[in-house]
């Protein structure tokens, strides 16, 4: 056996010192090429421990040159107030997610900064999302009370700039870590203003660590008290704090909200009970609930259940089919399949089959065929829903190829194609509207129509006429959307442009209104962007289609929606 080969102490010490000079001397270590060096010159049995060492060493300085040269180019960029400048200085204060699991002087350095994001005296609308940007990354790397301070400061200031940031703070303040952020909101809700209590409220409902639920506990009476408030917004975000907290007495109220005569608290109450340990009387709850009045939470009960229920519940589940809407049908069966462990459309009839022939007995029998269920996809996306809204882009880009300098159909050719291929399929039970928009809005129904034979065959003869014209009011299109039509669960919105026109044409203000119409609604935004190129340009390439992509990408994903892109 070979001897190991040792190494005195002082070649050792050499070795290490004459790396160091040679990275430390050109203004400051990495951490591969120290490590390439240590793998060269030192002995295998000194190598690791020496490696282990300096990474530990090293990372923190890494930290910094990262937040440095995110620093310098976030100051490249904001000088540039064109849509791609502000778009690039946007992807560049993303990069801040990286510094997560920096050590905590790292992550306080860049809060920093980006307070002095939030706070600029820039006051053009367009630079709204930077402000956006920085709140959620505040809340990412914050664990200091001093920035859920600030963040409670930048939703209540009077500032014009920074007026519409509330949505955003609360998000931000349900993901700060550690005690001390906690333990002031929890002082907070001792106070009496009913703004704040709002905002402090909506920042324990939106906590999921478990860590935090258990120190929440801490304020349980007055969270139980608040419970109880005259005013609706404080006793829905009450009941969404209590949700977080283990133990009888919340429990308790949280099962008492679902019967509160305000829907809000009635739905913070079924979407609280979801998240709740299993217990009798969260599931017996969470059964009543399917015949609540609104259909949303209907829906969160059929959803809650996929946990907290059992196979008994499956003819009460499978009753509901017969008379809900699609969306619902969906919910109530993926809860079925998983409490039953078989597989059968979301219709009463193939349900209602099986269960009095096999799931009665505690038996799985085959699968029961309905050839009359077809569930068909808009731009690949499943529809399942059958209160449907399809907005469609008629601006004037939508008259360009698809695909530019090319020969290839225009992008409203290719919309209204699957446009009328899906009216084609839609059955008798499904009801339906079409709105175009560009500069202005218009309709094809002032309702919902069933899709009965004359009427599909009316709604494609309409969809045919389109042409393409004026600019693009994404806002306009969704207000009256939202405003006239309340049936509506399900809306596939196809465009390719960024807003151009209407009341606002910031992005981060028409999600956040969206948000507030779409409290009780929950409705679906599928999003179809007819654009080509990268969904994720390199730095200096990014141009105004990148930015209708990133808008139609966020507004599916805040809406539970699908981004699906045409290229």
């Amino acid at each position: 056996m070979a001897r190991p080969r040792w190494r005195s102490r002082d070649a050792c010490t050499r070795s290490t010192r004459t790396i160091g000079c040679s990275k430390w001397s050109r203004g400051g270590p990495v951490v591969a090429d120290v490590v390439a060096d240590l793998e060269r010159e030192a002995s295998d049995i000194i190598r690791i421990p020496i490696i282990l060492i300096c990474l530990v060493a090293l990372l923190p300085a890494q930290g910094a040159r990262v937040l440095s040269d995110i620093e310098r180019r976030f100051h490249r960029w904001r000088s540039h107030r064109d849509i791609s400048g502000i778009a690039e200085a946007e992807r560049v204060l993303l990069q801040l997610h990286s510094l997560e699991d920096s050590e905590p002087a790292i992550r306080e350095k860049a809060c920093a900064f980006l307070k002095e994001v939030v706070v600029s005296p820039v006051t053009a609308a367009e630079v709204f999302r930077w402000r956006v940007t920085a709140v959620a990354l505040i809340g990412a790397l914050a664990e200091e009370r001093v920035w859920c301070e600030f963040l409670v400061k930048v939703a209540r200031s009077r500032r014009s700039e920074l007026r519409g940031l509330e949505l955003w703070v609360e998000r931000a303040l349900g993901k700060l870590r550690g005690a001390k952020p906690l333990r002031h909101l929890l002082r907070l809700v001792q106070e009496d203003d009913v703004d704040l209590l709002v905002l402090a409220l909506g920042g324990l409902a939106r906590m999921e660590d478990p860590a935090q639920g258990l120190r929440m506990a801490a304020a349980l009476p007055r969270l139980l008290e608040l419970a109880g408030h005259d005013d609706t917004e404080v006793r829905s975000r009450a009941v969404g704090a209590l949700g977080r907290i283990d133990g009888e007495e919340a429990r308790a109220a949280v099962i008492a909200a679902t019967r509160d005569g305000q829907d809000v608290v009635r739905l913070a109450g079924a979407r609280a009970l979801g998240y709740r340990k299993v217990h009798p009387a969260v599931t017996e709850t969470l059964a009543t609930l399917l015949s609540d009045r609104r259909a949303l939470i209907r829906e969160e009960a059929a959803i809650g259940l996929r946990r907290h229920g059992s196979k008994a519940l499956a003819p009460r589940l499978i009753a509901r089919l017969a008379i809900e809407p699609l969306r619902q049908r969906v919910a109530l069966w993926r809860t079925l399949r998983k409490l039953c462990g078989v597989d059968h459309p979301p219709e009463h009839g193939p349900w209602k089959a099986w269960w009095d022939r096999f799931g009665s007995r505690g038996q799985t029998g085959p699968p029961v065929p309905d050839s009359k269920y077809d569930r068909p996809s808009y731009y690949d996306v499943p529809i399942e829903s059958d209160r449907l809204l399809f907005i469609i882009d008629t601006s004037m880009s939508m008259g360009y190829a698809l695909h530019e300098n090319t020969k290839s159909e225009s992008r409203l050719v290719g919309a209204k194609r699957e446009l009328v291929r899906v009216i084609r399929v839609l059955d008798g039970r499904s009801k339906m509207n079409i709105m175009p928009f560009s500069s202005g809005v218009s309709w094809w129904s002032k309702s919902l129509v069933r899709a009965r034979p004359a009427a599909r065959k009316a709604a494609v003869s309409f969809v045919r006429r389109l042409g393409h014209a004026g600019k693009t009011n994404s806002y306009g299109v969704l207000l009256e959307a939202f405003d006239r039509f309340p049936e509506v669960d399900t809306i596939f919105f196809v465009s390719d442009g960024i807003p151009t026109v209407g009341k606002t044409v910031i992005q981060e203000r028409i999600l956040q209104r969206v948000a507030e119409w779409n409290r009780l609604r929950d409705v679906r935004i599928h999003t179809i962007a007819a654009i080509p190129g990268d969904l994720d340009p390199a730095p200096g390439t990014y141009t105004p289609q990148h930015d209708a992509m990133r808008f139609m990408r966020i507004l599916a994903r805040e809406t539970g929606g699908t981004f699906t892109r045409v290229h």
